[in-house]
């Protein structure tokens, strides 16, 4: 009997997501390359593809969102960068920035909290802690999330990134559709009622 040498290409399930942390050292890299990267995903995929956040310190050393998706064309509460993966895992390294999103919009920050958790839980503690050695030692950081199909053309706009870090994880995307369809239905009574 004899044996393959080839191995059976990895089984990819559709929850299965590719995480990719560029460190910057300064924040114009980290958007110039947020740009490109945006503008391969337009082109490619479709801007509804695009998941990626910037992320840069403020003066008193806070790290805060600069740059996330923008998905505010007909979109209701909660679509902001709340229901981003990329953003999920910003909010779980760097809690402060769950300050970026104003008091009045409680939804986005619940559905921002959900995702946290669930991306935390998706990559684990070596995975939270490798990410967080990355992004904490740089001034500014990229953060972008995948399937494993779009990891190459990731990686490829990333030219200004002075280091980067990949991290697939299977994540359980169902609590986020939950709070989000919770949050969507509460803002959509809020309307209703509101004159």
């Amino acid at each position: 009997m004899g044996s393959s040498n080839r191995s059976a290409p990895p089984a990819t399930t559709p929850d299965e997501r590719v995480f990719i942390g560029a460190s910057y050292l300064d924040l114009a890299e980290a958007d110039a390359d947020f740009e490109a990267l945006r503008q391969s995903c337009v082109d490619l995929c479709g801007a509804a593809d695009f998941d990626a956040v910037t992320i840069g310190r403020k003066a008193s050393g806070e790290v805060r969102f600069h740059r996330e998706p923008d998905r505010s064309q007909g979109s209701v509460a909660g679509d902001h960068a709340a229901s981003s993966l990329a953003a999920g895992l910003g909010a779980a390294l760097f809690p402060s920035v769950a300050a970026d999103i104003p008091a009045g919009r409680l939804e986005e920050r619940e559905i921002l909290g959900t995702v946290a958790g669930v991306v935390a839980i998706a990559l684990g503690r070596s995975g939270l802690s490798k990410f967080g050695d990355q992004l904490d030692s740089s001034s500014a950081g990229l953060i972008a999330v995948g399937t494993a199909d779009q990891q190459d053309r990731i990686r490829t706009a990333l030219t200004n990134a002075h280091a980067t870090i990949v991290w697939v994880a299977s994540v359980d995307v169902e609590p986020i559709v939950r709070t989000t369809d919770k949050a969507h239905r509460a803002a959509s009574r809020r309307r209703r009622t509101t004159p």
